[in-house]
């Protein structure tokens, strides 16, 4: 059986996209969200005294799209270097999350998914 493969595009950040004037209290993470054809992928990322943490969650668009088996992986410079299955509620979690240049891949039995993040 033949996987296809797509290109996830993030379309919102808040390092982009600040609160507006008057917000209350200062952000210490910073959420994104990219978007494939069958789902969303909500992500946030904060600084610990352990270093860099990522709790994602994966929602369909559509309740045919079927994400419970998916698999994730974090990978710098094309290498995978975390890796994580989706709990029942959708939710994914990497530790030690390097600053740079990241992508995330996600695999369902039917279509392989990436994205690609710049973490500060």
């Amino acid at each position: 059986m033949e996987v296809d493969s797509e290109v996830a595009e993030l379309i919102f950040d808040s390092f982009a996209h600040p609160a507006f004037s008057g917000a209350r209290g200062e952000s210490t993470s910073r959420q994104m969200v990219m978007r494939a054809e069958e789902f969303d992928i909500h992500i946030r990322i904060w600084t610990t005294k352990n270093g860099r943490e990522m709790l994602g969650q994966i929602q369909s668009t559509n309740s045919e799209c079927f994400t419970q088996n998916a698999q994730l992986y974090l990978l710098q410079d094309g290498k995978r270097i975390g890796s994580s299955k989706l709990n029942a509620l959708g939710e994914f979690h990497f530790s030690g999350v390097p600053e740079g240049f990241l992508n995330i891949q996600t695999d369902l039995p039917h279509l392989t998914v990436i994205g690609a993040l710049y973490t500060t």
